[in-house]
C-alpha cells in the first residue's frame, strides 16, 4: 500500500469514527427523548384515569364504561383496581379479578414498590411492555390503579431514529470521503512523484528528474532529489566504468591463471596456500580448492617443514624470482618431477607478503630429452657404423665371391669343398654382423611387406632357445593385426630380447610371450608414440633382473654388462623398432625378472599378398652386361661369376665411366643386355644418378641395383628410382644367376 492510500485510510478511519460518535451522540438522545415523551404520555394519560377513578370511586359509582374503552385501546395490555392486600379488586379480564397482583409481575412489583407506587411508570424492555402505578384512598386502605402499555412504540421509535440516523450518516460519509479523496490526493500529488522518482532511481533509472514548479518545501525536496540523482548518476557510471576494467582486469587473470597449462599457487609468508589453480590440482589428482589453507610443503612434497630447496624463501629474502628442480610427490606415493619459479608478492609498502610459484611438470620432457640422447647416440653410432660396415661389407663381398667359385671347383678334392664351405658358412655369419651394423646407417629403411607377427616370433624365439635350458611359452591372439616390417629386421629383435631373457635365467626357466590389438595406446604412457592402432609384443622373464640405473643405460650403444658382449643388442633392437615407427619400452625388478614391450603400428590391410613361386632358370641367354663398383675386388669377382655363368662382363669403377662405356656401346651397335651398378661410390657418381643419365640413352636399359644397405630407401622401392631388380651384397653365385634369368628370359 502506497503513501496515499494509508494517509487517506488513516483520515477516512478517524472521520469514520467522528461521524460514529456523533450517530451515536444523536441517536442516543433522539432515543431518550422519544422514549420520555412516550412514558410521560402514558404518565398523564394514567393519571388522568386514575383521577377518573378516584372521582368516580368517590361519587360511589366505579367507571367500567371508560375502563373498558381504556382497555380497548391497542398499546394498553390490561387496567387493574389493587385492593390494599395486593388482591385485583377490578380488572379488564374477569379472570384477574381476585388474584394476586404481585404473582404476575414480581420484578416490577419490587421496583413500584421501591418507587413508592404512586404515580410512577416503570418499563420491562426485556419483556417490551411497562406499567403505570398511581395509589388513592380508599376509607383507610391505600389502594392503587395499575395499567399496563405495550413498550412497541417505543422500540419502533428507536428503530426508525436508529435507521434514519444511519441513512443520512452513510449519505454524509459518502460525500465526506470522495471529498477527503480529492483533498488528499492533491495534497500527495508532490509526494507521489517524489515516492516514484525514488523507486524510479532504486530500479536503476539514475536519468530521471522530479518536476519543481512551485518553491515550497516539497518542490524544495524534489530539487535536492534531482541534484543527488544527478550527482549518483555520475558515481555509479564511473564506478560501473571502474568495475568493468576490474572485471576485465579479473577475467582476463582468471582466464590466464585457469587455462594456462602449467601449475600457479599464491602462498603467503607463512607458507600457508592461499590460492591454487586447476592445473596444479590436476598435477596432484585433487581439486584446486582443496590445497587453500594447507601448508605447501606438505601438500607438495610430502614434508613436515619448509623444503630445504624452497625457491619461495629466496624469492622474499631477495625480492628476487627464484627457481629449481624438484620432485613432487602425490597422495598415493606417486612422484613426479616439476620445474618450480617462485617470484616475490609484495605490497605498496614494499612488506613482503609472501610468493607465487609456477610450476611445470617436466617429467615427460626428461623423459623426451633421454631418448633425445638416446637417438643422437644411436646416429653418432650409426654413421660411423655404416662407414666400417660398407667398407667392411665390400671385403666380404670379394671373400664370399671367391668361395663361392672355389667351392664350384670340379678339381676341388673334398676335404679342401669342406673347409670352404666352413669359410663360406662363417662369411655369411660375418654378413648378418655388418647388416646388423648397417641397420644403424643413415637414411637405412626397413624393406617392408605386410606379415603377420606369429610366425616370426615363434620363428625367431625358437632358433635362439634351440638346445636352451629356457623355453618360450606363447599367447598369441588368432585376430592379431598385421604389421608392415621387415621380416628379417623383427626376427632380430626378437632374438636379441629372447636371447637376453634367456641368459638373465641360467638356472632355465619359461619365457612368457604375448601380443594384442591396441586402438589406442592412450593409456600406455608412451611418449613418442603417434595416434593410431598399434600391436603390442610383451617379452617377459622370471630371472635377475636389473637395477633402475641399468634400465636407464639398457639401449645405450655399447653399453653391456655380459662379459664378452659388444652390447650392440638392444641398441640395434631399439634402432629397428625407431625405424617401423614404433616404441620400445623395459620394466625390471631385481630379482623378479624382466619385461619387454615392444609397439609395432597395425597395417592398414587386412590381408597378406600372396606371393607367386619363383622360378628358377639357369639356362638363361648369354648377356652383355656392364659392371659399375669402386671395390677393384668386387669387380673381379663380380667378372668372374659372370663368366662362370656364361656371360661377357665390363667393368666400370665408378658412374661417368660406365655412362661413356654404355653410350660408346649403343653407337657401336654393340649394346649392353644388363647394368649392375653399386649404389655408393666414394668421391665419384654413384647408380642412383648414373641410372637417370643411362635411362636418357636407352629407354628401354636394364639397370640392377647393388648395395651393402639392405634397408637403404632406393633397395626396398628400386623401382622407384628406374632400376628393374635389386640385389644385396655380398651376394652368392646363385643369386646373382636368379637375378639375371629373371631378367634376360
Amino acid at each position: 500500500m502506497n503513501l496515499f492510500w494509508k494517509i487517506y485510510s488513516v483520515v477516512l478511519v478517524l472521520f469514520i469514527v467522528v461521524i460514529c460518535l456523533v450517530t451515536l451522540q444523536v441517536s442516543s438522545r433522539r432515543i431518550a427523548e422519544t422514549e420520555t415523551l412516550l412514558i410521560e404520555h402514558h404518565r398523564l394519560t394514567g393519571s388522568m384515569v386514575s383521577s377518573e377513578v378516584q372521582r368516580w370511586h368517590a361519587e360511589g359509582k366505579w367507571p367500567f364504561a371508560a375502563l373498558r374503552k381504556l382497555a380497548g385501546q391497542d398499546n394498553f395490555l390490561f387496567w387493574w383496581i389493587v385492593a390494599d392486600d395486593k388482591t385485583i379488586y377490578l380488572a379488564d379480564k374477569v379472570e384477574y379479578v381476585g388474584t394476586d397482583s404481585g404473582a404476575y409481575f414480581p420484578a416490577i412489583r419490587e421496583r413500584l414498590k421501591s418507587a413508592g407506587e404512586d404515580g410512577k411508570v416503570v418499563l420491562n424492555r426485556a419483556e417490551n411492555y411497562g406499567i403505570f402505578s398511581q395509589v388513592f384512598t380508599v376509607g383507610n386502605e391505600r389502594w392503587s390503579f395499575w395499567l399496563g402499555f405495550s413498550t412497541g412504540a417505543i422500540r419502533e421509535a428507536k428503530t426508525k431514529i436508529i435507521f434514519s440516523t444511519l441513512f443520512y450518516s452513510l449519505i454524509a460519509l459518502v460525500f465526506l470521503g470522495g471529498f477527503l479523496l480529492v483533498i488528499v490526493r492533491q495534497f500527495l500529488k508532490p509526494l507521489k512523484e517524489l515516492s516514484q522518482g525514488t523507486k524510479k532511481i532504486g530500479e536503476g533509472d539514475l536519468a530521471y528528474r522530479l518536476n519543481t514548479k512551485g518553491r515550497d518545501e516539497i518542490d524544495l525536496v524534489a530539487e535536492a532529489f534531482n541534484q543527488m540523482a544527478a550527482s549518483l548518476q555520475r558515481d555509479i557510471s564511473k564506478r560501473a566504468q571502474a568495475e568493468k576494467a576490474l572485471k576485465e582486469s579479473e577475467g582476463l587473470y582468471r582466464s590466464l591463471v585457469e587455462n594456462i597449462n602449467m601449475g600457479i599457487t599464491l602462498i603467503d609468508q607463512d607458507h600457508n596456500i592461499v590460492m591454487a589453480n586447476t592445473a596444479q590440482g590436476r598435477m596432484f589428482n585433487k581439486t584446486a580448492s582443496e590445497f587453500s589453507g594447507k601448508k605447501c610443503f606438505q601438500e607438495f612434497e610430502k614434508r613436515d617443514q619448509i623444503c630445504p630447496h624452497c625457491p619461495g624463501v629466496g624469492a622474499m629474502e631477495k625480492g628476487l624470482p627464484a627457481e629449481t628442480i624438484a620432485q613432487g610427490q602425490r597422495d598415493d606415493g606417486s612422484t613426479f618431477t616439476v620445474n618450480i619459479k617462485a617470484f616475490p608478492l609484495q605490497v605498496e609498502s614494499g612488506q613482503k607478503k609472501g610468493f607465487i610459484e609456477v610450476v611445470e611438470d617436466i617429467t615427460e620432457q626428461i623423459k623426451m630429452e633421454r631418448e633425445l640422447l638416446k637417438v643422437k647416440k644411436l646416429e653418432s653410432v650409426g654413421v660411423l657404423a655404416g662407414g666400417i660396415a660398407h667398407d667392411f661389407n665390400n671385403i666380404l663381398a670379394a671373400i664370399l665371391g671367391s668361395i663361392n667359385l672355389a667351392i664350384i671347383d670340379a678339381d676341388l678334392k673334398g676335404e679342401t669343398k669342406k673347409l670352404l664351405s666352413e669359410a663360406e658358412k662363417a662369411t655369411l655369419r660375418a654378413k648378418d654382423l655388418t647388416q646388423q651394423l648397417l641397420t644403424f646407417a643413415k637414411g637405412g629403411e626397413p624393406v617392408k611387406e605386410v606379415s603377420t607377427l606369429e610366425d616370426v616370433i615363434k620363428d625367431s624365439a625358437n632358433f635362439v632357445l634351440r638346445g636352451d635350458k629356457v623355453a618360450c611359452h606363447y599367447d598369441i591372439p588368432e585376430d592379431l593385426w598385421l604389421v608392415d616390417i621387415d621380416r628379417g629386421q623383427i626376427s632380430q629383435v626378437v632374438q636379441n630380447i629372447v636371447l637376453n631373457a634367456s641368459h638373465a635365467m641360467p638356472e632355465g626357466g619359461t619365457i612368457k610371450v604375448t601380443s594384442e590389438n591396441l586402438a589406442s595406446v592412450a593409456k600406455e604412457g608412451l611418449s613418442f608414440a603417434k595416434e593410431g592402432r598399434f600391436v603390442k609384443i610383451s617379452i617377459q622373464d622370471s630371472g635377475i633382473g636389473m637395477p633402475a640405473e641399468v634400465v636407464e643405460k639398457i639401449f645405450d650403444p655399447y653399453f653391456t654388462r655380459k662379459h664378452g658382449g659388444s652390447g650392440l643388442g638392444l641398441a640395434i633392437t631399439q634402432s629397428i623398432i625407431n625405424k617401423h615407427n614404433g616404441y620400445i619400452s623395459v620394466e625390471s625388478t631385481p630379482g623378479v625378472g624382466s619385461t619387454f614391450r615392444a609397439y609395432l603400428p597395425a597395417s592398414e590391410k587386412s590381408q597378406m599378398k600372396k606371393k607367386a613361386p619363383l622360378v628358377e632358370n639357369q639356362n638363361s641367354c648369354k648377356a652383355r652386361i656392364l659392371i659399375m663398383d669402386d671395390d677393384e675386388m668386387l669387380r673381379s669377382v663380380a667378372n668372374k661369376m659372370l663368366a662362370r655363368l656364361g656371360n661377357e662382363a665390363v667393368l666400370s669403377a665408378d658412374g661417368e665411366e660406365a655412362i661413356k662405356l654404355y653410350r660408346d656401346a649403343m653407337n657401336t651397335n654393340n649394346p649392353f643386355d644388363l647394368v649392375i651398378m653399386d649404389l655408393t661410390i666414394p668421391g665419384g657418381m654413384g647408380g642412383e644418378e648414373a641410372v637417370r643419365e643411362i635411362l636418357k640413352i636407352d629407354s628401354t636399359a636394364k639397370v640392377i641395383v647393388s648395395s651393402g644397405y639392405s634397408n637403404d630407401p632406393i633397395m626396398a622401392n628400386f623401382k622407384d628410382y628406374g632400376f628393374c631388380a635389386a640385389i644385396v651384397k655380398p651376394f652368392l653365385l646363385q643369386e646373382l644367376s636368379k637375378v639375371i634369368s629373371k631378367l634376360t628370359n
